[in-house]
């Protein structure tokens, strides 16, 4: 594997890729401590779409840029201090390769893994002692239900989510930044719930969804690769080549690990994923087919019609057959065929 380059994405003045430049007073005392912490600093080096970078250099985003943009997307909205710094820590308890840990365990077509550690990860020293000192505690920034605006189940709109579909986007320039810029000003905070002002930003980012869960999300070579992963990292911590704790430290040091190993079977995934072969993807199952099964994602954006808060699939039919679709296929997984390389 080439070995990556990690920046420190906290310097000023802050480029953020979705939501433009900032200075130093765009954020208060509590961030600018809590993102030097080293349990922070960490998700600078877990990238964001786990082991696609590797054959995918455009998807380099990381957690780190993730977390500060949920936070950038919540001020944006008004949210209180206090869910705009839950936003800052949500993806602290991410393991090295992001959700590759959900193929480990078994949860891929979940994708919760992470969840479950996220209060732990809160209690650590580092995080502990900044959030002590600002009057926080872990509890109170976990799973707050007066948090509406930070996460929400799908298909609802929420900062995360918002922020992970336009981040992904232009990582992947699948859009144009101003598109993304025109859309992102017409959402607005509706008693409590993100929603778009009109319909059709609604609808716009409706169909972007639709084109990031083909093009980004379900893609079969992506899933390929974080199952390919997934089997390596959990041969690796059943023989004890890596522990859990190496787990939670960070891509690049998990990889080497792996590498080290000198272990056949660990060493033949991580060389199909730097060299990903080609793929045939088909619908229905057959001789010497894998199926490939990963989280189905949808959102149904809501939009301000007549001062109240209406969803797109209400109103607009051929979009709730798009989203039924999607939903359907993604559920239902495929099936693919590892084409041999010609001689």
């Amino acid at each position: 594997m080439k070995k990556p380059i990690f920046k420190h994405y906290f310097r000023f003045p802050y480029h953020d890729r979705v939501y433009g430049v900032f200075g130093e007073n765009d954020f208060d005392d509590f961030t600018l401590n809590l993102v030097e912490t080293e349990d922070f600093r960490r998700l600078e080096r877990v990238y964001q779409h786990g082991p696609d970078f590797i054959w995918d250099p455009n998807l380099d985003g990381t957690r780190a840029e993730h977390c500060l943009g949920v936070y950038l997307l919540l001020k944006k909205l008004g949210a209180s201090r206090e869910e705009r710094l839950a936003g800052l820590v949500h993806d602290l308890s991410h393991t090295a390769f992001s959700h590759v840990a959900d193929f480990v365990y078994g949860n891929h077509a979940d994708h919760v893994y992470a969840e479950e550690y996220e209060i732990n990860f809160l209690r650590r020293p580092g995080i502990r002692r900044v959030l002590t000192e600002f009057g926080f505690t872990a509890e109170r920034l976990v799973k707050n239900p007066n948090h509406t605006l930070l996460e929400k189940p799908a298909p609802a709109l929420c900062a995360d989510r918002v922020d992970y579909l336009y981040r992904d986007l232009l990582m992947k320039k699948l859009v144009k930044p101003a598109l993304i810029k025109e859309n992102l000003a017409q959402l607005t905070v509706f008693k409590g719930e993100i929603v778009f002002k009109n319909i059709s930003a609604a609808r716009f980012f409706g169909e972007l969804y639709l084109l990031a869960s083909e093009k980004i999300f379900y893609l079969p070579e992506s899933i390929f690769a974080y199952q390919q992963l997934g089997e390596a990292v959990r041969f690796g911590l059943e023989k004890g080549y890596l522990s859990k704790e190496d787990f939670f430290s960070t891509d690049d040091r998990v990889w080497e690990l792996l590498e080290k190993s000198n272990d056949s079977k660990i060493r033949k995934r991580l060389a199909t994923i730097v060299n990903l072969p080609k793929l045939s993807v088909f619908q229905e199952a057959g001789l010497d087919r894998q199926h490939l099964l990963s989280k189905p994602r949808a959102v149904d954006p809501r939009f301000i019609q007549e001062d109240r808060s209406v969803s797109l699939s209400g109103v607009d039919r051929e979009y709730a057959r798009k989203m039924a679709a999607s939903l359907a296929w993604q559920k239902k997984g495929f099936f693919i065929k590892v084409l041999k390389k010609e001689a």
